[in-house]
């Protein structure tokens, strides 16, 4: 799981390099304690 579009991007092209598309999905997404959506805002790398 990754949150940031960028680093959830790079993680998916890992993934693809090493022909793991079978075995390995990426999610853009985060985890949290309690349930519902928050605003994660991040500066750009």
């Amino acid at each position: 799981m990754k949150p940031l579009p960028s680093i959830a991007k790079i993680a998916e092209q890992n993934v693809k390099i090493n022909a793991l598309q079978d075995k390995i999905i990426v999610l853009n997404a985060a985890l949290g304690s309690k349930r519902g959506k928050k605003l994660f805002l991040a500066k750009s790398m």
